[in-house]
């Protein structure tokens, strides 16, 4: 029976997974579409202030978003209206290519590293995966999916969602332009210049991704300059490197001006709450299973590390500088914690990384058991474990997008 249920799932794997992706992105266009006209008064999200103040300030907001609504604007006529039904496509749009970024990440990562690859099919399944999965909920004892979690699918702010698109494509681009360094090669133009236009867009959007991953470059920039013995070609690439965080710098610059700087009684101090309870039981929380399958696959990403692929390692170091950053700053004079979203973009990454090792180590397992080799208890206990941990959240996800899509607060 399982063999059939596998053989079945094996040939029409990719006509499930594109029947899906439509799926998801009906169904995020019909949720947009009742934020954007705040359907029956319900559907409380930001996405109704966000285009309600691109109309009004005429696309001069701090986002891109803000002047993508404006254009839409324009185009329709300076008909409201019409805007507010074609912009919930475009952003269900960028829920649809979401999954196909997150499988170019993986792909990339597949012809790099040695040992087993997931293929072009499971890495799309992995990307699905991610745009649903949930925070861990404990019943009863921190039943939390967004007020006091680190929800990395926060379908209420358009502005998140459109940065984490941009950010896992540049991070792809990153992650190509260090592959040939590493070999020796020069930087392509072509990659370049994507790489340095999608962290603008990226940044434009919502300015977490760069504010948490620039400090990342500018470490291994400093630290591959000082390897480069002299040698003029390797400085002036990593010199190269560094130029395409200037574009994305003189955004946050002028975001920050925006938003702080001529407004009175508005600023980012350090934060005198580093100790917050909730805050750290829901780091805590999200750590367990990233924790986990890093420890289960540590010899991969040092032998990856020592091989000259910095993938995993820079992740861990960007997720990092984002949990300092947000426990260290906190915004005053105004309401919610902008700061906050580059741990969440963080944790996503995370995320979608863990779920790519962690289906991996369920091939190898598979591949012992079939091949007659031992499988010890403890890589059982793991792949039973992790995995109804897993599913566990990917119900948590389900549920909370499907409270969210009949028009209940996404506060909970």
């Amino acid at each position: 029976m399982l063999s059939k249920i596998e053989n079945f799932l094996e040939k029409y794997k990719d006509k499930i997974f594109w029947t899906l992706l439509v799926c998801a992105y009906v169904l995020a266009a019909i949720l947009f579409c009742a934020q954007s006209f705040r359907f029956k008064g319900l559907y409380l999200s930001d996405l109704d202030l966000h285009i309600n103040s691109a109309l009004r300030n005429g696309g001069s907001g701090y986002s891109m978003e803000s002047t993508l609504v404006a254009l839409i604007y324009w185009l329709t006529g300076k008909n409201a209206v019409a805007c507010k039904i074609i912009f919930p496509f475009v952003l269900a749009f960028v829920i649809l290519m979401t999954p196909l970024a997150v499988a170019s990440l993986h792909s990339f990562l597949d012809r790099t590293e040695e040992g087993t690859s997931l293929g072009v099919s499971r890495n799309r399944y992995v990307g699905l995966f991610s745009i649903y999965i949930g925070p861990l909920v404990l019943p009863f004892i921190w039943f939390w999916f967004n007020t006091n979690n680190y929800n990395i699918n926060a379908w209420h702010n358009s502005t998140f969602l459109e940065m984490r698109l941009f950010s896992v494509i540049s991070l792809c681009l990153y992650f190509v332009i260090q592959a040939d360094l590493r070999k020796g090669k020069r930087i392509r133009p072509s990659f370049w210049l994507m790489f340095t236009a999608c962290m603008f867009v990226s940044t434009w959007f919502k300015p977490s991704f760069f504010v948490g991953f620039a400090p990342v470059i500018a470490i291994w920039i400093l630290i591959d300059m000082l390897q480069s013995h002299g040698k003029l070609d390797k400085i002036k690439d990593q010199f190269l490197l560094g130029c395409t965080c200037i574009p994305s710098g003189l955004m946050v610059i002028m975001q920050y001006w925006k938003l702080y700087g001529s407004r009175e009684n508005i600023s980012v101090v350090i934060s005198s709450e580093m100790d917050d309870v909730n805050d750290n039981i829901r780091i805590l929380l999200f750590l367990i299973l990233p924790v986990i399958i890093f420890l289960f696959n540590r010899k991969k990403v040092i032998s990856e590390y020592k091989n000259g692929n910095r993938a995993y390692v820079q992740i861990i170091a960007m997720w990092l500088f984002n949990l300092l950053y947000t426990k260290m700053f906190v915004e005053i004079g105004r309401p919610g914690k902008n700061i906050g979203w580059g741990v969440r973009l963080a944790n996503y990454i995370v995320v979608i990384i863990y779920l790519r090792l962690f289906w991996i180590n369920l091939l190898d397992l598979r591949k012992k058991i079939k091949e007659g080799q031992t499988v010890t208890t403890a890589e059982r206990v793991y792949a039973i474990g992790v995995g109804a941990v897993l599913a566990w959240e990917m119900i948590c996800g389900l549920f909370y997008f499907f409270w969210v899509l009949i028009g209940q607060g996404y506060m909970i």
